[in-house]
């Protein structure tokens, strides 16, 4: 199957709320139950979400969850748009840093 390489964005709702949960840790089971689906549902959708979005590993979703949090601070951050030190916006460049090394050492 062709990757899409869709932005996270480009998501539907349903597969952006399944690849938050599960990008924050939550378990596959806790997922089902809190959005009443069934587990198989969930597994597909992630499944589906790492095509579209053309990766084959969790932190790379983490990754680009990161970095779409990292653009949309700055489009609304006044410190970010004036080019002053921000510490959502470091904090969050430090955690794509992290991504970046749990992907490298898989």
């Amino acid at each position: 199957m062709p990757r899409r390489n869709r932005a996270f964005g480009e998501l539907t709702e349903r597969q952006a709320q399944i690849a938050l949960l599960y990008a924050a840790g939550f378990a596959r089971t806790y997922i089902a139950s809190s959005l009443c689906v069934e587990e198989v549902t969930v597994d597909a959708s992630i499944a589906r979400t790492y095509v579209d979005l053309g990766i084959n590993r969790k932190a790379q979703l983490c990754k680009i969850m990161v970095e779409t949090e990292v653009n949309a601070h700055r489009q609304y951050c006044a410190d970010c748009q004036g080019r002053f030190i921000c510490l959502t916006y470091e904090t969050l460049r430090s955690k794509i840093k992290h991504y970046q090394r749990v992907e490298s050492a898989a």
